[in-house]
């Protein structure tokens, strides 16, 4: 009898998809393709070895490249700033030169009235040099003006040529003892007082907040110092990832670049923090101390003239004596904090004042004018007249300072500008040529 097996029949191995029949013996195991190490997936697209190095090599170029563009730019424009914030002061300078020149002119005319007759000659020569002096600065402050400014100055020209004229009739009708000349006097020193500088006071608000801009321009250091330092964050990262990659340490051109990126940030971020630092200490050190100064002298030779008008009026002065306590107690709180002994001088010359106003109060007015327009030692005249040469002395050097100040500022800011720039394209160079022997490798 032929015997029947029970054993169960064997089945055939499942057919494996065609691409994927792998050859395999006995004990072998299978190793099947791997989406790590040298591959990555982004999103479903595998991206090969030689794609990360190029993306690498991209990466690091660029931000060399922005290191280069943005530092030289935002450095550039820092200096520019610097430039015009420079010229700008220099402006609100010659504001402040041209009231006081035409407050020096003015009080020069009314002290001389009150000699009457024929005005002495040494209050001719300040007068005259006080009015070329406002026409010089009026011509200065005319270049480069605006349409606003310019049309300010044109009539600050007029006013000028009005003013002179009045001027000149007061005198004619003083030496031959007409009381109109007093009316022409009033008229020219209140078109000074309340027209004139109000102009004045506009160009000057223009210019000082045009200024106090572009001393602002030294806050793009701190860009500069973020964009370097976001530089060399990514030129790190981009080569620990190549490290990881290739298993090398340091590639020379990385190496190199990241070299010049903290010479950049040494010698470029810092030199333009240094910069905007320097700007800051002319703003602060400079600038402001002299102009108070400016501003003191300014209403200084407004109280001078409103004294010469308080005896004019002969008893009937006390609206223009009340001014000139507010002025003069303003120019000593100003100078109280920028150059007390300048203060000192300018209370000197009020104690005068106030003798000469208590001599008029008695009744003595024609001692008190004695007084006031005597150029002897010890006198008022001779005590106003040294406080106006150390006020001047003072803003001639600190204009000076302030000039030379933000000069130096701008150089290490242009300074700074170039070599971000050369350190930036130097960076991008090296990094492009020292990852090529990568590139090579995963091609």
């Amino acid at each position: 009898m032929t015997s029947i097996s029970t054993a169960p029949p064997q089945q055939a191995p499942a057919p494996q998809p065609q691409g994927q029949q792998l050859q395999q013996r006995p004990g072998q195991v299978v190793r099947r393709p791997s989406t790590g190490g040298l591959g990555l997936r982004n999103r479903g697209v595998e991206v090969t070895s030689a794609q990360r190095v190029m993306r690498i090599s991209v990466a690091s170029v660029v931000v060399m490249l922005l290191v280069a563009a943005l530092g030289f730019l935002l450095a550039l424009n820092q200096a520019s700033g610097l430039d015009r914030a420079s010229t700008r002061a220099d402006r609100v300078l010659t504001v402040m030169d041209v009231r006081s020149a035409l407050l020096d002119a003015d009080g020069a005319a009314t002290n001389a009235f009150l000699v009457g007759g024929l005005e002495p000659q040494a209050r001719r020569m300040v007068y005259d040099a006080a009015i070329a002096s406002a026409a010089t600065g009026l011509a200065q402050l005319a270049e480069g003006a605006d349409d606003d400014d310019a049309a300010l100055i044109a009539e600050l020209n007029a006013d000028l040529a009005t003013y002179t004229g009045l001027i000149e009739a007061a005198r004619v009708n003083n030496r031959q003892g007409f009381p109109v000349g007093a009316a022409y006097l009033e008229q020219g020193s209140t078109l000074v007082r309340e027209q004139m500088l109000a102009s004045l006071d506009s160009v000057l608000s223009i210019a000082a907040d045009d200024a106090a801009a572009d001393f602002g321009a030294g806050n793009l250091s701190i860009v500069i110092v973020v964009v370097v330092l976001a530089a060399l964050v990514v030129l790190v990262v981009c080569q620990t990832r190549l490290a990881r990659m290739t298993r090398r340490r340091l590639n020379p051109g990385l190496t190199i670049a990241t070299v010049l990126l903290l010479v950049a940030f040494g010698v470029g971020a810092l030199g333009a923090t240094s910069s905007a630092t320097a700007a800051g200490a002319v703003r602060v050190d400079s600038y402001r101390p002299t102009l108070a100064v400016a501003q003191a002298s300014v209403l200084a030779a407004e109280a001078r003239t409103l004294e010469s008008l308080t005896l004019i009026k002969r008893g009937s002065g006390g609206a223009f004596e009340v001014e000139f306590v507010d002025r003069t107690d303003e120019a000593i709180a100003l100078l109280g904090d920028a150059e007390p002994e300048l203060a000192s001088r300018l209370q000197d010359w009020v104690d005068l004042h106030a003798e000469i106003r208590t001599v008029d109060d008695s009744g003595d007015w024609e001692d008190a004018v004695a007084m006031a327009i005597t150029d002897e030692e010890g006198g008022a005249s001779q005590a106003y007249a040294e406080f106006v040469e150390s006020a001047g002395a003072v803003v001639d050097s600190g204009s000076s300072d302030v000039t030379s100040g933000l000069s130096d500022a701008a150089g290490q800011a242009r300074l700074a500008a170039w070599v971000l720039l050369i350190a930036g394209i130097l960076g991008a160079v090296a990094c492009w040529r020292g990852m090529a022997p990568r590139r090579e490798e995963y091609r």
